[in-house]
């Protein structure tokens, strides 16, 4: 839930990728995409793609399995989402809080973050406790709306960015298992590649020659700095290296993803 990368980081993706590296990701296929998402899913939330949560970190509201922010991208999606789909949004959100949606998604991203806040569900002190729900009517609204057939296609389809980028990374760093890609693709939806990027991961795992993929996801982990409290993710992805283990109050479990592992590749 830190995050994150937003909607135009498609377009840039496929501007700057070699013909070569947009192949590699095409020819993933589609279930291993599937299985990408619901792994990362598994950190971001208990409700999958009905997943929502308010203005805990200043982000607005934040839905969905890999849990799209009005920070970012949210707005976007939303967008999308009323025009595939008007008469559903209608249905689950009611005429008025349509005209309110409708409306917002044409706004400033701080508008947009700002009317988050707003039906951020708060205590007295103004802060968002626990799971930190929105107010109830539109947090069961946002909930419904997750386990739309449309919406969770859209949802799979807004995944394509990070999905890209994240097969470009485990390519520069020489990452071809399953399981060492689901490791690439949870830096990247929680953190991006900044501090990789700027802190030189990259050249050090490289420089290792002709290790495997569990080595280099252990080098990996010393450039993701430890959060304790709340998404840590250095638990998560150390969690993903070594495959299962405790996260929070739920047992996680990599063989529960068909097809990641260590033994079985992407390219």
């Amino acid at each position: 839930m830190v995050k994150k990368w937003y909607t135009v980081i498609l377009l840039l993706a496929l501007s700057v990728f070699p013909s070569g590296e947009v192949h590699a990701y095409e020819g993933i296929l589609d279930q291993l995409k599937y299985n990408l998402m619901y792994n990362t899913g598994f950190f971001e939330g208990e409700n999958g793609y009905s997943n929502v949560t308010g203005n805990f970190d200043a982000q607005g509201i934040s839905f969905g399995i890999l849990q799209y922010s009005l920070g970012y991208e949210l707005g976007e999606f939303l967008k999308e989402y009323i025009r595939r789909a008007p008469d559903e949004v209608n249905e689950i959100f009611g005429p008025e809080k349509t005209k309110v949606l409708k409306d917002i998604v044409e706004k400033s991203i701080e508008e947009q973050k700002a009317w988050g806040d707003s039906i951020t569900l708060k205590n007295e002190r103004g802060d968002c406790p626990g799971d930190c729900h929105l107010l109830p009517d539109w947090h069961q609204a946002f909930m419904k709306m997750g386990e739309s057939k449309i919406n969770q296609q859209l949802q799979f389809e807004f995944a394509d960015a990070p999905l890209r980028l994240t097969v470009n990374m485990a390519k520069n760093l020489g990452i071809k298992s399953t399981q060492g890609l689901a490791f690439v693709f949870d830096q990247m939806v929680q953190m991006s590649f900044t501090r990789w990027e700027n802190e030189g991961a990259v050249p050090d795992v490289r420089a290792r020659g002709n290790i495997t993929d569990k080595k280099r996801l252990s080098i990996l982990l010393n450039y993701i700095p430890r959060n304790p409290g709340i998404d840590d993710g250095h638990v998560r992805r150390e969690l993903i290296y070594k495959g299962s283990g405790q996260w929070e109050d739920r047992h996680y479990d990599i063989a529960k993803y068909e097809g990641l592992t260590y033994t079985s590749f992407w390219r």
